[in-house]
């Protein structure tokens, strides 16, 4: 019998600085329920401390966070399901490589994933953008054999020419990963923007159902992006028996 997975995916930006999570964002998590939640630009401290003990509060027990680096952005997952720190790390091209990389593995779903954000700005530029996406290419082939999710902000976006790695999106595909990520709306810019930059993809023989960009939280920060500054990206992954 198959699993359903439910994911979240969403960026916090914490902007490489120790922020306080807003009551509310906890609340948004909850109301979604997940099996899985990969939170980008989260910086670990002693602000947030109370978050990580109000995500296994909702039933989200095990967490593992990103390596940490000054001045740089960390990722968090959180899941029902029992974690384990996978052997995958990013390559020291740039301080924000590592950080912004998790490799988890989920021994009782025999599965594991691949959290990402791609930095962006800053002095990190399109040749650490290209051998960053060079080298997540070549870690995700022979996942894409296994059971497994590759998810995160990955400041790509499926219209941007190759020399913005728009042509990585189409390689993670001809490698043999279905995309999961949703068709329509946009994850960066607001409800009306145009940008899809926050993924999803599953390795082949995995399943993903109704994938959407939801911006509903946006009334709860006062009619504002920041903190978090993206839609969250909601789906159910089913893995097969």
């Amino acid at each position: 019998m198959q699993t359903r997975l439910r994911t979240l995916t969403w960026n916090l930006d914490h902007r490489a600085a120790h922020r306080a999570v807003p009551e509310w964002v906890l609340d948004e998590i909850d109301r979604h329920a997940p099996d899985l939640v990969v939170l980008t630009e989260f910086v670990a401290g002693d602000s947030n401390v109370g978050f990580i003990s109000d995500l296994r509060a909702i039933g989200l027990q095990h967490a593992l966070i990103s390596t940490h680096v000054p001045r740089q952005n960390q990722i968090l997952v959180a899941s029902r399901f029992a974690l384990a720190l996978g052997p995958l790390q990013a390559p020291p091209i740039h301080p924000s490589a590592p950080p912004n990389f998790l490799h988890v593995l989920f021994p009782q779903l025999e599965m594991q994933c691949l959290a990402v954000r791609v930095p962006y700005g800053g002095d990190f530029n399109v040749s650490h953008k290209r051998a960053l996406w060079d080298w997540l290419a070549q870690s995700a082939a022979p996942l894409a054999k296994l059971r497994a999710i590759l998810t995160g902000d990955l400041n790509t976006d499926p219209g941007d020419p190759s020399n913005q790695c728009g042509d990585y999106l189409q390689r993670l595909v001809g490698l043999g990963w279905i995309c999961g990520t949703p068709s329509a709306g946009a994850s960066y810019g607001g409800p009306s923007g145009t940008r899809r930059i926050d993924h999803l993809y599953v390795s082949s023989g995995m399943k993903v159902n109704g994938p959407q960009y939801d911006w509903s939280w946006i009334d709860k920060s006062r009619g504002k992006r920041g903190h978090p500054d993206h839609a969250i990206l909601i789906s159910e992954v089913l893995i097969p028996a």
